[in-house]
């Protein structure tokens, strides 16, 4: 058997609703001419299957989106879980026998400050008008991280300070109006040096 669980990130709440996650189980996928998406089972419309349509943003490292009928900003899926067993896992949990558990290296996140991970993505939200740069840093949990934004026309303000989650990840949002390059200028608190990367809008 299997099963397939998507994490969702909701961002840029439009009425202001705190930036929260949501977790959907994943039944299929389909194509409908230009469209595409994921059926899925979601704990907040338990009755039937609901079909959500994904598109991908723009960018080196684009980010998955799907449009969330009960949220209004932007949807992000940020992990996708698959677990598979047998017929012979299930009997291991019958007979007690114990799996061999995975090593611990020791090391605590909590002891220092992780490295950030970032990524870069952009999406033309209202073509002819206006695009999004998006910037995804993944760190230790609990720590402020300023972002800094540089381009041809970036909306202000350009510099945001955001708290990592629970799982180690800060999403920044800015509206630009020009073509270009974007340059986000990343520092966590307490962490090494400041890191930056730049994603090419087009």
């Amino acid at each position: 058997g299997g099963a397939v669980e998507i994490s969702t990130v909701m961002i840029r709440s439009r009425s202001g609703r705190d930036s929260t996650g949501h977790v959907l189980t994943g039944l299929g996928a389909f194509e409908d001419g230009g469209e595409a998406g994921v059926s899925v089972h979601d704990p907040a419309t338990p009755e039937g299957a609901d079909n959500l349509e994904m598109r991908a943003s723009g960018g080196d490292t684009p980010f998955l989106l799907v449009t969330y009928p009960m949220w209004d900003g932007l949807t992000l899926i940020d992990a996708i879980y698959v677990q598979t067993w047998t017929e012979e896992d299930k009997e291991d949990e019958k007979t007690g026998v114990s799996l061999p558990e995975e090593e611990s290296s020791g090391v605590s996140l909590d002891e220092a400050v992780a490295g950030p991970e970032i990524e870069m993505a952009f999406d033309h939200v209202a073509p002819g008008q206006y695009s999004e740069v998006y910037t995804s840093v993944r760190t230790t949990p609990g720590h402020d991280v300023t972002a800094t934004l540089s381009g041809p026309s970036v909306e202000p303000p350009s510099k945001q300070v955001v708290t990592a989650d629970a799982n180690g990840l800060a999403h920044f949002t800015w509206r630009i109006y020009n073509f270009g390059t974007y340059t986000a200028t990343v520092n966590v608190e307490g962490g090494p040096e400041t890191q930056m990367h730049s994603v090419v809008v087009n």
